[in-house]
């Protein structure tokens, strides 16, 4: 398609993402006034939208209008103290704080529910703040399970201990990124499209010293930035890039789990180009896992293919997932892991002629814009199915939803859950309103293991179920004893439940 098709469907992608904003906010926000959020401070209610118990990181906005607070306190729903991290402040000419953004760890959030907490003002000084470190010595991330050191010059992780079995994750330098020459169109790597759609079948190596650009060929004039708090470590690294661009990374560990984030900007005023970013680990001879929809499958070494959250890497002992954020794009070759960022290319193989008479174009070379990635990383012992990665790549994809709420009793606990659903590979992919009414729910089961009486805890009053086909036509009447029903799925199978409206036709 040309440029402007192209540019049409974006305005649309917009309009799309505004109204499904609005609804979120119109549904959290209803969600929210009916859970009892009394207590001392602004309530924050932090919503889990996957189906397990989950404690992860929460960012959370909150204003005040008092005079003179110093610092400020944060309570979980059983009153015991949070520590948290300042991440953005602002404050009044006498210092007096104003507004926040905070990150903490909300432990053991009810799957399909909410918990609330509390965000107190103070008048005395508390609180923590990280404090920006420039000492070149210091470039260690480090938390129970890792001991990571980064290059303070150029972004790139220089060594990964894994702490469980000292492990080291990597070879040679990770988190670095290759810009090399690609000829290709849109729709082939390096060389034009030929005619004739087929499957990519060639091999494709990592970026090599000397072939292309690397991100480490280049350094900052000034060491990057290390920020340390109780919350997280992060240090923050940019730099000039090719052909006047520009290469930022920011590198961040939490405290309290194991997945490392990173945060990849590129500014690109290069044509012809395409970025990667590579990870060496010490694995061989491992096998490739993706996820696909509803599923995950085993594909070959060295070519690329898409994953929809998440691909692991690893020999059965130990391994390393890659998730990916809008990143489906990638590979693996001789134990390094790939992720394809970027492409600048456009139109090369059709010439004038069918369609493309020289009136309109289509070029995809992005020159001076910056792009931000977002992706992570989760070494593990054991299997991608023993490792539970099917969760690592959802709860990277659906963080922990915080909103503030007015201070009121509601008829929802503090501590709430819709449903739950067991085993843990039993995932919930869809609930929503039925197309007659009620509810629909849809599980799927995400290690390709057999279910054999597998539960779903089903919201207060309802009594009957039945399972339904995709159009919402029933199939079957479906057991409820005492608020729960039991199924079997077949390896990586969908189903679709419908729950009846109750009286009152909610």
């Amino acid at each position: 398609m040309t440029d402007h098709v192209y540019e049409d469907t974006i305005r649309l992608y917009d309009v799309s993402r505004q109204l499904a904003e609005e609804e979120l906010e119109t549904r959290l926000q209803r969600l929210a006034s009916q859970a009892d959020t009394t207590g001392a401070g602004v309530p924050l209610v932090v919503f889990n939208p996957l189906s397990w118990t989950r404690t992860d990181v929460v960012f959370a906005n909150a204003g005040f209008t008092e005079a003179e607070v110093r610092g400020l306190k944060l309570t979980d729903p059983d009153g015991r103290d949070v520590p948290f991290q300042i991440v953005e402040a602002d404050r009044s000419e006498n210092g007096s704080l104003i507004r926040v953004k905070i990150a903490f760890l909300a432990r053991e959030v009810p799957a399909l529910g909410h918990a609330v907490y509390h965000l107190a003002p103070l008048k005395e000084s508390a609180g923590t703040e990280p404090i920006a470190n420039v000492d070149a010595a210091n470039n260690v991330l480090e938390n129970e399970f890792y001991r990571l050191e980064v290059d303070r010059a150029t972004g790139a992780i220089a060594s990964w201990l894994a702490k469980e079995g000292a492990w080291p994750v990597l070879r040679a330098p990770g988190n670095v990124v290759a810009m090399e020459e690609d000829r290709g169109d849109f729709w082939e790597l390096y060389k034009p499209l030929s005619w004739g759609f087929i499957t990519a079948k060639d091999r494709q190596g990592a970026a090599s010293p000397g072939q292309g650009v690397l991100s480490t060929d280049q350094s900052a004039a000034e060491l990057g930035t290390l920020r340390r708090g109780p919350v997280f470590s992060e240090l923050t690294v940019a730099h000039s890039f090719g052909e006047n661009g520009r290469f930022e990374t920011a590198v961040r560990l939490y405290a309290g789990l194991r997945r490392v984030e990173i945060r990849t900007k590129i500014l690109n005023n290069s044509r012809f180009v395409r970025y990667r970013v590579q990870f060496p680990t010490t694995l061989t001879a491992g096998r490739i896992v993706r996820e696909i929809p509803f599923g995950a499958i085993e594909q070959p070494e060295g070519i690329e293919h898409p994953a929809q959250n998440w691909l692991d890497y690893g020999d059965g002992t130990r391994g390393v997932a890659l998730l990916n954020r809008g990143l489906p794009g990638n590979n693996v070759a001789e134990g390094v892991l790939l992720l394809s960022l970027l492409r600048s290319t456009e139109i090369v193989a059709y010439g004038h002629g069918g369609g493309y008479e020289g009136q309109a174009s289509s070029s995809g070379f992005a020159l001076g814009k910056e792009f931000t990635f977002d992706y992570a990383l989760v070494p593990h012992a054991g299997c991608w199915r023993q490792a539970g990665i099917y969760q690592d790549g959802l709860e990277f994809n659906h963080p922990l939803l915080a909103r503030t709420a007015a201070a009121h009793p509601g008829p929802l606990p503090q501590r709430w859950s819709f449903l739950s659903v067991t085993p843990d590979h039993v995932v919930v992919s869809a609930l929503k309103r039925g197309e007659n009414g009620g509810i629909v729910l849809r599980v799927y089961e995400a290690t390709g293991q057999p279910v054999q009486g597998g539960t779903i805890r089903l919201p207060a009053g309802v009594t009957h179920a039945e399972e339904v086909n995709l159009l919402e036509d029933p199939i079957k009447e479906l057991k409820v004893d005492n608020g729960v029903l039991r199924l079997d799925l077949r390896p990586f199978e969908i189903k679709t439940i419908a729950l009846p409206a109750r009286s009152d036709g909610s």
